[in-house]
């Protein structure tokens, strides 16, 4: 059974400040590029094609918007 993860991996216009922060505070900042993650690590036996197709069929309907983040500065740097 595979170990999977489902990410998104938005532009960020600030990419350096998250990437000193993720060096600092993230262990596979090294690993994996700047993300979100949307669902944290399961286990599962359907192919790469079947999750695919299983995502596009969930999300069907809904329409892209904007996310705005704020605050997080104020975790970091006090």
């Amino acid at each position: 059974m595979r170990e999977r993860t489902i990410m998104i991996f938005p532009k960020f216009n600030n990419m350096e400040i998250i990437d000193s922060m993720r060096k600092k505070y993230d262990p596979l900042a090294d690993l994996v590029r700047p993300h979100i993650t949307l669902v944290f690590p399961f286990h599962s036996d359907i192919t790469d094609a079947e999750l695919g197709s299983h995502i596009e069929n969930a999300i069907s309907g809904i329409s892209p918007f904007s996310l705005h983040l704020a605050g997080i500065f104020k975790l970091f740097f006090h």
